[in-house]
C-alpha cells in the first residue's frame, strides 16, 4: 500500500467517525457475533506514531472511555461502501462503509465497519446520511 491510498483511507475514517451518529462494528454477524459501539460524537483517530512496519497503527479512542480499537490501516487498505440487510434493524437496509484488506473482500470480510445509528425512518431509507456519499460530499473508498 503506498502513502497516498493510506492518506486516503485515513481521511474517509476521520469523516466518517466525526459524524455523531454513526456506530463502530467490529466482526460479521454471518460468523456468529459482531461488537458494536455507538462513540455519539467522542471517536477520535491518533495521529501516525511511527514508521516502518508499523506506519499504519492509529487507535481509534472513544472520549471519555478505557475502550478503543487498534487498527492497522496498512491492512484495511480498501473501502466499500454496502447497502445491506441488517439484523439490527429487522433485516431492513443498512447503510455501511467497510474497510478491508482488498477490494474484493471488502464487501464480505472488513476488519473495521462504520454504520449509521438509524439508516431507516418510517418513510424509509434515510437519504439525508446516504445522498453525500453517493454525489461525492464524503471522500471516495479507495
Amino acid at each position: 500500500m503506498n502513502q497516498q491510498q493510506m492518506s486516503a483511507v485515513e481521511t474517509i475514517l476521520r469523516e466518517w467517525i466525526a459524524d455523531p451518529d454513526i456506530t463502530l462494528v467490529c466482526g460479521r454477524w454471518a460468523d456468529g457475533g459482531i461488537m458494536e459501539l455507538v462513540p455519539a460524537g467522542r471517536a477520535r483517530l491518533t495521529p501516525a506514531r511511527y514508521d516502518g512496519s508499523f506506519a499504519g497503527l492509529r487507535d481509534l479512542e472513544l472520549d471519555g472511555a478505557g475502550h478503543h480499537l487498534h487498527l492497522d490501516l496498512t491492512k484495511l487498505a480498501h473501502a466499500a461502501y454496502v447497502l445491506a440487510p441488517s439484523v439490527c434493524f429487522g433485516y431492513r437496509p443498512s447503510f455501511e462503509l467497510r474497510f478491508a484488506r482488498d477490494a474484493t473482500s471488502a464487501r464480505d470480510t472488513h476488519g473495521l465497519a462504520l454504520g449509521m445509528r438509524q439508516p431507516v425512518s418510517s418513510a424509509g431509507i434515510v437519504f439525508r446520511h446516504v445522498q453525500p456519499t453517493l454525489r461525492g460530499g464524503r471522500q471516495r473508498a479507495p
